[in-house]
């Protein structure tokens, strides 16, 4: 407080004040030996809250896969590499597109915008989801007796709640 100005690091910035911002909060908290993992996930936890407008829930989802995506790797946030992280989603990409982007999206949020180490999760695409369309049966059809329209429906290989019979609901 003796008048020197703060020192500029690579993750801060410098306001009209001269007091300097953290621009990478996320690193600053995981250095090895400066808090522990339940703190930082804590505070990823207030990030999606609030900086991300992100659901309760949402939020608590996120946490919960990035404490076990710690627990898996068993390295500190600051320290993970890509293949760390694509040693952890190996066995989950032989699942649904689903179950891949849900594993995908927290590991994400977390590295690219919360750690702003967007370089460790930029090669993690998320799979295409095909959509099937639903098939609503016409006025014609639902003037019909009910066995009639689900007779129709196999017939044309369809589910009367508008699933393909490939679908696995």
């Amino acid at each position: 407080m003796g008048g020197q100005e703060p020192e500029a690091g690579l993750n801060s910035q410098t306001d009209r004040e001269g007091r300097g911002r953290d621009l990478n909060p996320g690193a600053r908290l995981h250095r090895p030996g400066s808090v522990n993992r339940d703190k930082l996930l804590a505070d990823f936890h207030d990030f999606c809250r609030v900086d991300l407008g992100l659901a309760e829930v949402t939020a608590k989802e996120y946490r919960r896969k990035m404490r076990r995506l710690f627990k898996a790797v068993d390295k500190s946030a600051s320290n993970m590499t890509t293949e760390d992280i694509r040693g952890y989603l190996k066995p989950l990409s032989s699942g649904s597109a689903n179950s891949h982007g849900n594993a995908l999206k927290p590991i994400k949020r977390f590295f690219r915008d919360y750690m702003k180490m967007g370089d460790v999760v930029e090669s993690f695409k998320f799979r295409k989801i095909q959509l099937r369309p639903i098939v609503v049966p016409s006025k014609d059809q639902l003037k019909k007796p009910r066995k009639t329209i689900i007779y129709e429906c196999i017939r044309a290989q369809i589910d009367p709640l508008g699933f393909s019979r490939e679908s696995t609901y």
